[in-house]
Parts: C-alpha cells; sequence; structure tokens
C-alpha cells in the first residue's frame, strides 16, 4: 500500500471529558482518550521518511509550552513523521491548519473545548487568545536535540504547495 498524504479530513476533535470530583475532592478532566484504530493511526509511521533519519525516533513524549501571551504565534511548522495531540489545558488558543491540497480550517481551543489529533503533513500555526495561555502536546515521535534529523519539524517556506 502506498503512503497517502494526510489532508484536513484527518485532523479529528477529541472531546475533553469532565470536570469530575475525585476522591480528594479535586477536579479530574480527560483530556483525550484513543481507542484503539486511533492509536494505531496515531503510532503509525511512514517508512520513507523514517529512513532519513540517524536514528530511530518512534515513541511517545509530551511537552508543553507555557506562559503565552494574547497575540502571540507560535508553531508554522509542519512534520513528516509525527502526529500531535494538542490540548489547551490553561487559556484559549486559535489553531489555523492547511493542508497540501489548500484545504484550511481553524480551530479555537480552551480547557472545556476538544483536543485536536493533528496528523503529518498538515501545516499548523497557533495564535494565543487570552494571556498566560498553555499548550501540552503528545508527539508520536523522540526528539535528540543534538541530532538534527530527529527534530521532523519543517517551516511553512517548505510546505508542498498545491498542485
Amino acid at each position: 500500500m502506498s503512503f497517502q498524504t494526510p489532508t484536513l479530513s484527518n485532523v479529528k476533535t477529541i472531546p475533553i471529558k469532565g470536570p469530575w470530583v475525585t476522591k480528594s475532592n479535586a477536579e479530574l478532566s480527560v483530556l483525550f482518550s484513543l481507542e484503539k484504530n486511533l492509536l494505531d493511526t496515531f503510532l503509525t509511521y511512514e517508512d520513507s521518511e523514517l529512513r532519513v533519519t540517524k536514528s530511530d525516533i518512534r515513541g511517545l513524549r509530551m511537552y508543553k509550552v507555557s506562559g503565552l501571551m494574547a497575540s502571540s504565534i507560535g508553531a508554522r511548522e509542519w512534520h513528516k513523521i509525527r502526529h500531535e495531540i494538542v490540548t489547551v489545558p490553561k487559556g484559549k488558543v486559535l489553531w489555523r491548519l492547511r493542508d497540501t491540497l489548500g484545504n484550511t480550517a481553524e480551530y479555537v481551543l480552551d480547557p472545556q473545548s476538544h483536543s485536536l489529533l493533528i496528523p503529518p503533513y498538515i501545516m499548523h500555526t497557533y495564535e494565543a487568545l487570552e494571556d498566560d495561555s498553555e499548550i501540552t502536546v503528545v508527539a508520536s515521535t523522540l526528539f535528540i536535540p543534538e541530532d538534527p534529523t530527529t527534530h521532523d519539524t519543517y517551516p511553512e517556506s517548505d510546505y508542498p504547495t498545491p498542485l
């Protein structure tokens, strides 16, 4: 089976569930949960793209971007291998997406709305809409700072243009 470049139809919104009161009288919210078929997709890697790295970057990691001030813009990037699940546990953030066919979509994420599953080959940019916003990202690749071939992050200027 040949590789099909993901499009916006492959972007998934994942509802945030909760909050519920815990035994410790705190709040519990499920930021995302993946059924097996979506988990299998999240952990699928394009073999031809994996060959360009010195290291095997298949894996799972989570990171956060915090202290975003309103109007700050980030990402402006796309990936060839990495799937990402992005959620906003604090504040409000606008995500702008574009696929290689030229289709565009926008999503506003906040702690009560949903998370986004962004597959490879989707150009994405975010803009904080509130001060002190925070983004949490779960990525399907590892990251070795001293090995640039593991970074799998490409600028908008290298994004494939629609045919």
